[in-house]
């Protein structure tokens, strides 16, 4: 991808989501790289945050290159251990941070001072409920962190 933003997330039974990573211009996505080197099914799906340009590489290509070329082996590898630890710090903030305190970084990551989206669409991304981000935001209001308004969240 040379222009564009990619949500990779991964679908629960439920239909919950949550978001695994963001791909930025120039970065090869974990799990269609796999998927294309092992023929291993996907552990997630990917969505586009907006327009995005690229290339399409056939997998038979990149079988070839990543067996032939030892830079294109360590760009793997090193891509692989850059999304482990984001793994890694995914679980550790699912489990040593409450949700609150995820809500807030989320915010912040966006560095926006108006926010437009829904409280569904940021549960999707933190792997919760609505109605849990609808509570917490109406908690931040009433703190004078932020102001609400239909499908816009305004930072103070």
């Amino acid at each position: 991808m040379t222009k564009g933003t990619v949500r990779v997330y991964r679908q629960h039974e439920s239909g919950k989501e949550i978001t695994l990573y963001y791909l930025q211009p120039f970065e090869q996505c974990n799990v269609n790289l796999s998927g294309g080197l092992s023929n291993i099914l996907a552990i997630g799906s990917a969505i586009t945050e907006d327009e995005v340009e690229g290339y399409y590489i056939d997998s038979n290509i990149i079988k070839e290159i990543f067996f032939k070329e030892e830079a294109f082996r360590y760009y793997v590898l090193e891509l692989f251990a850059t999304r482990l630890d984001s793994m890694a710090n995914l679980i550790e903030d699912l489990r040593f941070k409450n949700i609150d305190e995820r809500l807030l970084e989320w915010l912040e990551l966006q560095n926006e001072k108006v926010i437009t989206v829904t409280h569904d669409n940021i549960a999707s991304h933190l792997g919760t409920s609505r109605e849990i981000i609808s509570r917490i935001l109406k908690s931040f209001e009433e703190k004078a962190i932020l102001k609400l308004s239909r499908g816009k969240i305004e930072l103070l």
